[in-house]
């Protein structure tokens, strides 16, 4: 296999459309050859239409290859498109299986997509809180943004685990800092509150002006509320720590 094209084509893939399709023709003959990453590569190609055009069949094709040999984030790739009922009929039964697949192999979409799955007990899966938190916990643990905010909710709640305000607090911490925005609502709130954590309005009032500046309306609400009790000079203080916390969050994902 030809590893360093099929990482440019795969960095091509994530970062946009620069794919040419040159790239594209020399990956799908390692495809055809076998090859189980070339196979994920060009079925993501064909699912985001980036390299080759837009095609959820041959997409569907070519995670089907890779996912048969054992290809974790082909089988995640694949459970999606049975999710949704792209190229594929929607099928929830077989989008689990094939989540359940990957998430073995500690692909941490595949744990999220099955927490989530649980959690909200849909396609396919009865509502169970046990088993979403012990898939959310295993995305979490892998730095999963989604995931650790859904710990910290679950914590907070005592949703299949026992209630714990200081847990929900760290988790939701874990998600903010790599820019989650509901996880920087539930942090800002916990501050507000004073639960899990001592209550700071700077700390309040920082986390709920960044998620309220995304659109995020419990945030605006609560933000709106807090300033009511904050002098001039409190904001601006607000403000500067919300400034840093932006720029702390940029340069981690810069780095990472």
């Amino acid at each position: 296999m030809n590893a360093s094209l099929l990482r440019w084509f795969l960095l091509a893939l994530a970062f946009g459309p620069l794919a040419a399709a040159g790239d594209f023709e020399q990956v799908k003959a390692l495809a055809e050859k076998g090859d189980a990453d070339a196979q994920n590569a060009v079925g993501k190609a064909y699912f985001n239409g980036e390299g080759a055009p837009r095609d959820y069949l041959k997409a569907a094709e070519f995670f089907r290859k890779a996912a048969s040999q054992g290809n974790g984030k082909a089988q995640n790739n694949l459970g999606l498109l049975y999710a949704n009922g792209l190229g594929v009929a929607k099928d929830e039964a077989e989008a689990v299986k094939w989540y359940r697949e990957a998430a073995g192999q500690g692909d941490a979409g595949a744990e999220r997509a099955l927490g989530e799955l649980y959690y909200f007990g849909d396609e396919g899966v009865g509502r169970d809180y046990a088993e979403a938190f012990k898939w959310l916990s295993k995305a979490g643990a892998h730095g999963n943004a989604w995931s650790e905010n859904a710990l910290g909710v679950m914590f907070q709640h005592g949703l299949g685990v026992k209630q714990d305000e200081k847990e929900a607090v760290e988790w939701f911490r874990k998600a903010a800092e790599q820019g989650e925005v509901k996880a920087q609502s539930n942090l800002g709130q916990m501050y507000a509150q004073g639960s899990g954590v001592e209550r700071d309005k700077m700390q309040a009032y920082a986390w709920l002006s960044m998620a309220a500046g995304k659109g995020e309306i419990t945030a605006q609400k609560y933000l709106a509320d807090l300033r009511r009790f904050l002098t001039d000079a409190e904001i601006a203080q607000g403000r500067r720590m919300a400034a840093e916390y932006r720029g702390r969050i940029q340069r981690s994902g810069e780095a990472r």
